[in-house]
């Protein structure tokens, strides 16, 4: 018995230097471009997605996941400084280049204010806080 006999399927990922392919069951499901930044004096992962926080040039402690999170798509302005800003998810963004702590998840979302938190970009109609 082999020591992956376990598994009932097979997948297989391969982070290359240029692209991330999952194969499932001898077939590419994923082949896209794989982009992780890090911030050259720290030395700390601060992007993971196509183009995330591509236009930054300064700031400090700002995180962005997904395909063009920090971008100016769908009305949003690059992020290029600002600092302690999080966004998660694809085409996330904020209002102004220099924003600051920011925290913004959702697709299409769009950080308003600094020192503020959005959930959701326009199409959500409600948002469920846990009962204490």
């Amino acid at each position: 018995m082999g020591f992956f006999d376990f598994m009932q399927e097979a997948i297989a990922i391969d982070l290359g230097t240029a692209n991330t392919l999952i194969i499932h069951n001898d077939k590419v499901v994923v082949d896209e471009p794989s982009i992780v930044a890090k911030n050259i004096r720290t030395g700390d992962v601060v992007a993971i997605g196509r183009k995330a926080l591509y236009s930054a040039t300064e700031g400090d402690n700002n995180t962005a996941i997904g395909y063009f999170a920090g971008m100016n798509l769908n009305g949003n302005t690059s992020i290029t400084g600002g600092d302690n800003n999080v966004l998660i998810g694809n085409d996330v963004g904020v209002d102004d280049a220099n924003a600051q702590n920011r925290i913004v998840i959702g697709q299409g979302a769009s950080g308003l204010a600094d020192t503020s938190v959005v959930l959701g970009n326009t199409d959500v109609t409600a948002v469920y806080m846990a009962q204490d």
